[in-house]
């Protein structure tokens, strides 16, 4: 049994939401059945054959798991909603890379590569369970550059526009960002590849 502030009592075992006897009242013993609005739906709701899953007990102790409460010891008193239950939004810092490759028309490969490094993107938050390519298309957005499926492909070019890597590690495109290792607050550098056309064909 665990201890919940304000005397709220939490089973893990069982998923079995209590109040401290000392701390009971009327309005905690709503709470503990749902809340005023949960409350209510438990009599009603089974009257018609709609199934509820018991999954209000279990997010008591995740009241902070919320995008908005991440780093404060403000308690949110709407945490029955989404993003809740593990699927708080995770902010993370991108350092964008701008790969410029001077395309030969002729050769049709790169005759030269230059890399721009670009200012850091802080807190750009994404959903639990976004992929690489996520990342990728909200770093673009919040870039201004065009989305990769719209760039101009020159002959010869086969490789990706878009790249993420986390600490030198290339992460696949359809790989979740909490899969392949990256937490809350990494710095995951994004490599947009940009081809000049050059000389003649």
């Amino acid at each position: 049994m665990v201890t919940l502030k304000p005397g709220w009592l939490f089973d893990y075992a069982t998923g079995t939401l209590a109040v401290d006897p000392s701390k009971r009242s009327a309005f905690a013993a709503a709470t503990v059945r749902g809340g005023v609005v949960n409350a209510p739906a438990r009599d009603i709701l089974p009257r018609f054959g709609i199934p509820i899953l018991p999954t209000y007990a279990a997010s008591i102790p995740l009241h902070e798991n919320h995008d908005m409460m991440q780093g404060t010891t403000s308690v949110d008193c709407i945490h029955y909603c989404a993003p809740g239950m593990g699927g708080a939004n995770m902010r993370i810092t991108v350092q964008p890379r701008l790969q410029v490759e001077s395309w030969s028309l002729y050769w049709k490969e790169s005759m030269d590569t230059k890399t721009q490094v670009l200012d850091p993107l802080t807190d750009l938050e994404l959903p639990a369970g976004a992929t690489a390519a996520d990342l990728a298309r909200a770093a673009a957005e919040r870039l201004g550059w065009r989305p990769a499926g719209k760039l101009l492909r020159l002959e010869g070019f086969s490789g990706p526009w878009d790249r993420c890597l986390l600490n030198g590690r290339l992460l696949g495109e359809g790989e979740a960002l909490e899969e392949a290792g990256v937490k809350e607050g990494d710095a995951v550098t994004y490599v947009r590849v940009e081809l000049m056309a050059e000389g003649w064909k």
